[in-house]
């Protein structure tokens, strides 16, 4: 598991990467108050990273400037879809 930033180094979205699969989860996002309030991100709701086709819940968020705020993101694990299952 690789740890990163996205963009160059002033950038403060904080991701791993899967060394096995190469798939991208996202642990801190930021936003502008803009972003925040257009996008209604809220402890407790979620978010979609469309790029990667991924859901998080927001599990905190601070505000760390005038403008700007921290989103602490957890994965939503999908369940594996079996054979079995897409047949039914």
């Amino acid at each position: 598991m690789q740890r990163g930033y996205t963009g160059p180094t002033d950038e403060v979205d904080q991701y791993f990467t899967c060394a096995a699969c190469g798939k991208v989860t996202y642990e801190l996002v930021a936003k502008t108050s803009r972003e925040m309030r257009l996008g209604r991100f809220r402890a407790g709701s979620v978010y979609q990273d469309r790029t990667h086709h991924t859901r998080y819940h927001i599990n905190r968020v601070l505000k760390i400037g005038v403008n700007e705020y921290l989103m602490y993101l957890k994965p939503i694990v999908q369940p594996e879809v079996t054979a079995t299952q897409a047949r039914s």
